[in-house]
């Protein structure tokens, strides 16, 4: 179904409101963006449907994809622990906070001042360029690990794993900065993970 953005906004435009257009426009722009991310991913991907995405892992990229932090500076990575950090209910999040690594505690490491870790996980990136192409590269690892576990799903705590996979990345860094090991965390995320399996 196609939307035309002209209708939605002059509709919204006739309930008075600038702040409703404005947030009618971010969702309008957020699905468009969400839309490109899958169809990218189906398309390197074509053997795992699209549609395996959880609802979940949508809500953590919609955060992650949000001007807040694309403006910041913070890797695509970075923000993508963020969104975990953020979406409510998917297992990583429920993990990430059992120990520790808060979204805002995450939010408040960014900024401190560049001595205060060994490494910075600040990243210059490209915005427009960068953000969609490791999220891409995040949510095709994602696809690995799930297949790994036996689901036929990409969850949030695929979608964690994938990132803490890579244990000089920018996710790494910054749960470091928060004094938990990221090791551990993966650790944890991939038994409850199994758990899954299981039961």
């Amino acid at each position: 179904m196609a939307l035309d953005f002209d209708d939605l906004l002059q509709e919204t435009a006739h309930r008075g409101s600038l702040f409703l257009v404005a947030k009618t426009m971010l969702r309008a722009v957020g699905d468009v963006f969400l839309s490109a991310v899958r169809e990218r991913f189906a398309m390197l991907h074509g053997d795992l449907n699209a549609a395996a995405i959880t609802p979940r892992v949508n809500a953590a990229i919609a955060i992650a994809s949000s001007h807040e932090y694309q403006s910041c500076g913070v890797s695509a990575d970075g923000r993508l622990l963020i969104g975990l950090a953020t979406e409510p209910h998917g297992l990583a999040g429920i993990v990430l906070r059992e120990l520790g690594v808060y979204a805002d505690r995450l939010r408040a490491s960014l900024g401190e001042p560049d001595g205060s870790t060994e490494h910075n996980a600040k990243v210059a990136e490209p915005d427009g360029v960068g953000a969609p192409v490791s999220f891409v590269r995040q949510l095709t690892n994602a696809a690995e690990c799930a297949r790994t576990f036996g689901h036929d799903f990409i969850g949030t705590e695929h979608l964690a794993l994938s990132l803490l996979a890579e244990t000089n990345g920018d996710a790494a860094r910054l749960i470091e900065r928060l004094g938990v090991d990221p090791n551990s965390l993966r650790d944890v995320l991939a038994e409850r993970t199994r758990n899954l399996t299981c039961g």
